[in-house]
């Protein structure tokens, strides 16, 4: 099936790939069929691998009846113990009050909660109010449940993707499904690790200020958490949704299954053999590699056969550097399915996706709808949005696609912007990650706190001057400088400069005398800084006195020798108490 070592596909191997065989009965359908054959993915860098190890034991959430008929269901392989949820005022769990005549081993608890995953489920009841381990625990033998089949009502997890080894079936379809899968979660699974983490130039906080939350607000399997001012992805529950990458402004996160590069190096390449082949108007169809897979197959026999398809692990995975660049290798439009199973946080960051795509696409006079949303679940979506690709005679790129995403959206507009001759700079909708600081020179003192905690270098100080440097094209508009302003003198604004030497250069916001001390003639502040100290202690009574005030205009080593020189002109405290 992968081809590698061999310089393109056959047939059935393409075939299999794809789950179907797709129409070549024009000469873009057979342009689509040696575009996908060119494709071996033999090229794609591999990624490590996550192991889950079960042995079998099944906590079952239910009543005591209906517990006791899934552990019948579930058959002899498995060791199921069935806890019993209780009121709050139960008393402390005890497997020994299981029923006599039940051969189940039963634990009757007010239940607080179950975390983990395939292999390492925990679960927490209370008692008296206060939290307690109910396994592991001397109830569990002091082991973990490898599996867990909720039957409770609420389930103790309410996730979009609920983590490996957790069932909570809403219905009978749904528990037969689950009761079918549980024996067979028995041994040693690996899966990818489908994510890179660079802490470095994570935009998530810093100094104790809270920045950008946005791989948080989108991951539905809740596998990442805030851990001070960077975060933590746990690889158990990461299963690969892709849109915290496709969030992540700075590119901190980065989806590695595959590679981004190794993805655009597939379209490139796909792109290339289709015009070779003799293709017009090509449109990339990026789907999910498993439901995905089932639609296309269902839909096969009317999708436009200059529609080629594009899997992904999941459909979150690609957003506006990969569309981008693929417009720029010359793809004519770019459709994205989304399935009634796409979880509403992936849906809803590939909607601001392509909500930020199309006003830059419209900045550079290209229309906005060369990226568009295919909602399965709405009548004539998909069919419209695959319909009637737009004409485009633009010169394909041909840089080397990149890991980093910033970089391949700039290679990608310098090229569109190139070809369509217009765009200086355009707004962009809110949340955007590129974008300008304003800053207020009437408010602002060159105190620096706003480059402190920037995460990518967009800020920087003038060295021995007094200014505050600014490059737009670092900026990721995570906001962390607006809040750590004391003079909330900083505002940010989105927008995308086109040009990619304006964009680049250093910006002076703001810039003032340096106030040299009138001890030493040592340039130790700002202006600007002085007289708002000055304006801000006028009237204090430890500062009545002209020497106190001129105190206020030295450096630290002469505001010292001043101190004690001839005792340094100190206040009567007896005259001000």
């Amino acid at each position: 099936m992968s081809g590698a070592g061999t310089d393109s596909l056959t047939a059935a191997e393409l075939e299999e790939r794809l789950g179907c065989r797709l129409p070549e009965t024009t000469a873009d359908g057979r342009a689509r069929a040696a575009a996908l054959t060119a494709d071996t993915w033999s090229g794609r860098t591999p990624t490590s691998l996550v192991a889950y190890r079960s042995a079998g034991s099944v906590a079952i959430i239910a009543d005591r009846e209906a517990g006791e008929a899934m552990v019948e269901r579930l058959g002899e392989t498995l060791t199921c113990t069935l806890l019993v949820p209780t009121g709050e005022d139960a008393p402390a769990p005890d497997a020994a009050r299981a029923a006599p005549e039940s051969s189940v081993r039963t634990i009757r608890a007010a239940l607080a909660g179950v975390s983990g995953h395939l292999g390492n489920f925990s679960v927490r009841g209370r008692v008296g109010g206060e939290e307690i381990d109910i396994a592991p625990s001397l109830l569990t033998a002091h082991k973990p449940f490898d599996i867990v089949l909720d039957l409770g009502g609420p389930p103790q997890l309410a996730r979009e993707i609920l983590p490996p080894g957790y069932y909570a079936p809403g219905d009978e379809a749904a528990l037969e499904a689950a009761l079918a899968e549980i024996p067979e979660l028995v041994g040693e699974f690996e899966k990818p690790r489908y994510f890179r983490y660079d802490p470095d130039i994570c935009a998530h906080g810093a100094s104790g200020i809270n920045g950008c939350n946005r791989c948080l607000d989108t991951c539905p399997t809740e596998a990442i958490a805030s851990i001070g001012e960077k975060i933590e992805v746990d690889p158990y529950l990461c299963q690969g949704a892709g849109s915290c990458a496709t969030a992540c402004p700075s590119g901190a996160i980065t989806y590695a299954f595959p590679l981004a590069g190794d993805l655009l190096a597939s379209l490139r390449r796909m792109l290339a053999a289709y015009r070779d082949a003799g293709g017009a108007d090509a449109r990339i169809l990026f789907h999910d590699g498993e439901a995905g897979r089932a639609w296309l197959a269902a839909n096969a026999a009317s999708l436009p056969e200059n529609v080629i398809p594009c899997e992904l692990e999941e459909i979150g995975a690609a957003g506006m550097d990969v569309w981008l660049t693929a417009l720029a290798f010359g793809a004519a439009g770019i459709v994205v399915l989304c399935l009634p199973g796409t979880p509403p946080s992936v849906h809803h960051e590939l909607q601001e996706q392509q909500r930020f795509t199309a006003a830059i696409l419209e900045g550079m006079g290209l229309a906005g709808d060369l990226v568009e949303l295919g909602d399965a679940a709405a009548p004539g979506s998909v069919a419209g949005a695959l319909a009637g690709a737009p004409q485009r005679t633009m010169e394909p790129a041909t840089f080397r696609p990149q890991n980093e995403k910033r970089t391949n959206i700039r290679l990608a507009v310098d090229h569109l912007r190139a070809q369509s001759g217009s765009g200086d700079s355009a707004p962009l909708p809110a949340g955007a990650p590129f974008g300008e600081l304003l800053v207020n020179e009437a408010t602002c003192t060159l105190c620096m706190a706003c480059v402190s905690v920037c995460p990518v270098s967009a800020l920087a100080d003038g060295g021995h001057e007094p200014k505050l440097n600014f490059v737009e094209w670092n900026c990721v508009q995570c906001g962390l400088c607006e809040r750590a302003c004391p003079e909330d003198a900083i505002e940010r604004r989105a927008r995308f400069v086109y040009d990619p030497v304006r964009v680049r250069a250093t910006r002076v916001l703001n810039e003032d005398k340096p106030f040299h001390c009138v001890g030493c003639g040592k340039p130790f502040a700002t202006t600007r800084v002085i007289e708002r100290m000055r304006e801000k202690l006028k009237g204090h009574w430890m500062f009545e006195k002209p020497e106190a005030v001129k105190r206020l205009e030295m450096c630290e080593d002469c505001r010292v020798k001043d101190l004690f020189k001839d005792g340094g002109g100190l206040l009567d405290m007896e005259d001000n108490p």
